[in-house]
């Protein structure tokens, strides 16, 4: 602004000296040349505030929403969790086609392929996390995911004095399904086994598949005799005949009981326990179940 008034505190006092000096016929070209000038070194002067003004004022706003970028990915980035990066309110608003619009929408740009590669990243996480804990087939748990509720579960019991159960289930007559029908219609089986499992218990309760056709089931705040009423209609459930590509496949299991509560210190031994049961309902006849006790074995069938 001071370089303004200087200007116009040159230009004013020769626009009075030609008012004086010039001959009546040349004062009015001289006053109009002179006033020429005068605007049109106020307009400039003016342009020049006013672009400063709004240009200053979009390169902070762009300079802004860059250091909010660059402080979001730098948190997530020191957390080592992608989740934390929230992009997408940090865009700019394109309101011109000049070099600032472009850079505004190149920004915004950056920012939507930032915040595409982090929802990206984040399903492609879920869905490792998702595989790392279940089984392909079935979608139950797997025993990974199995012992770790089973942990917990044990945990639960502790503090608040209560009992878990833990099934071990083996079909009958699987092996021959495959062999004599193909893989196709034993995965078809196993399909259906899973599904009747999930219905015959409880949302709180977690069935697993172990592999090939043993299962395994987690019964939470359950003494030992409702445990035993759940693997009998477990059992009967599988006896029902399973209809694949219309034939009806004839088949059971044989299911192993052990149970555990705020003594007991190992989950792998309840599953170990589980399995012994199992071998017992299998040499008692197959389609049945065992409760493992220790120091002996309760046969409740």
């Amino acid at each position: 602004m001071v370089g303004l008034g200087m200007l116009i505190g040159l230009v004013f006092p020769f626009f009075l000296d030609a008012m004086d000096i010039a001959a009546p016929e040349q004062a009015g070209s001289i006053r109009s040349r002179l006033a020429c000038l005068t605007a049109g070194i106020l307009l400039g002067g003016i342009n020049y505030l006013l672009a400063r003004f709004v240009v200053g004022r979009r390169l902070r706003r762009l300079a802004g929403r860059m250091r909010r970028v660059d402080e979001i990915v730098r948190t997530a980035t020191e957390a080592g969790d992608w989740s934390l990066l929230h992009v997408r309110n940090c865009q700019l608003p394109v309101d011109s086609d000049d070099e600032l619009g472009e850079t505004a929408l190149a920004f915004n740009a950056l920012v939507d392929a930032l915040d595409r590669n982090v929802a990206e990243r984040q399903r492609l996480e879920a869905t490792l996390h998702h595989q790392a804990f279940h089984d392909d087939l079935t979608g139950l748990a797997n025993r990974a995911l199995f012992a770790d509720r089973t942990m917990h579960a044990l945990t639960r019991t502790r503090r608040e004095l209560t009992e878990i159960a833990v099934l071990f289930l083996d079909l009958d007559g699987f092996k021959d399904v495959n062999d004599s029908r193909g893989h196709a219609a034993g995965d078809a089986v196993l399909t259906e086994v899973s599904r009747r499992l999930t219905r015959c218990v409880r949302a709180t309760d977690t069935v697993a598949r172990l592999g090939g056709d043993e299962f395994a089931v987690l019964l939470e705040d359950i003494d030992v005799h409702s445990a035993a009423r759940t693997a009998d209609e477990l059992c009967e459930r599988l006896r029902q005949p399973v209809l694949i590509n219309g034939e009806r496949i004839q088949l059971g299991a044989s299911i192993g009981i052990s149970h555990g509560g705020p003594l007991t210190d190992n989950p792998d031994d309840l599953l170990r326990q589980a399995d012994f049961a199992m071998y017992l309902a299998k040499r008692a006849g197959k389609g049945c179940y065992r409760v493992f006790e220790p120091g002996g074995h309760v046969n409740t069938s």
